[in-house]
């Protein structure tokens, strides 16, 4: 599967209350480390792996989104699927599905990065020949998020936005799904976690677990770690490599 003929869309309409202590002027997504918006930083990684499309679900300031991409970016093919009032992640694929073409769809969450190889990840898909594959981590000592139960193959037996229990896998933000199952979505607001994901665990859902680390800025703390670990080089640093620079 090239990643040249996947489209991605990126998740970034959300309000992003629990940043606003430090970041109220803006768009959760455009909050800067080193320099550039987050959101930025995250298409130009999808871009480097070979990604060439990408379809924007915006809402909340998108104006502040658009406005950044179109003036400093024409060099990245974007297109915007505007939310008229909130959808939910849910409903924010379905409304932007007919900005795609008729092959899979890479889906990322706008206010994460998990550096992994989508290469592989595309790859691994493909092969599972499932509705739709998930990259997962370790949870660490992270107790909050999205965690989903596997069997030994890798296939999603159910998913759990809240109760962490051991064993459980974190949902990492990145998605590769066929084209059916987002067409399937109905129309109106649903949650991509909560409503979308569940219902096709029947059809078969895989999940891959990567090495790679998961950061998000999602609260206070976590935005402050990853601008730490952007500057440090951590953040696209090789596996190889990285136990040396956070030693």
């Amino acid at each position: 599967m090239s990643l040249r003929r996947v489209p991605a869309v990126v998740l970034c309409g959300g309000e992003g209350t629990r940043l606003r202590s430090v970041v109220a002027d803006r768009q959760k997504t455009m909050a800067e480390a080193n320099g550039k918006p987050f959101l930025e930083i995250l298409l130009d990684w999808a871009a480097g792996q070979g990604v060439v499309r990408f379809v924007l679900c915006t809402g909340y300031k998108s104006d502040q989104v658009e406005s950044y991409f179109r003036e400093r970016r024409p060099d990245l093919d974007v297109a915007y699927s505007n939310e008229p009032s909130p959808l939910g992640t849910g409903g924010a694929l379905h409304n932007a599905l007919p900005l795609t073409d008729g092959g899979p769809v890479l889906v990322l969450n706008g206010d994460s990065i998990c550096p992994l190889d989508l290469s592989s990840f595309a790859a691994y898909h493909a092969r599972s020949g499932g509705a739709a594959s998930l990259a997962v981590v370790d949870p660490g000592v992270r107790r909050d998020g999205g965690f989903i139960d596997l069997d030994p193959s890798g296939r999603i037996l159910s998913f759990d936005e809240r109760d962490y229990r051991a064993g459980r896998a974190l949902n990492a933000g990145v998605y590769l799904f066929e084209r059916a199952a987002l067409a399937a979505i109905p129309p109106g607001r649903s949650s991509l976690e909560k409503d979308v994901l569940p219902s096709l665990v029947e059809r078969r859902v895989y999940a891959r677990l990567v090495r790679e680390p998961l950061y998000d800025i999602g609260t206070p703390d976590r935005w402050r770690d990853f601008q730490a670990a952007l500057a440090a080089g951590q953040v696209f640093a090789p596996l190889s490599a990285r136990h040396v620079l956070e030693n």
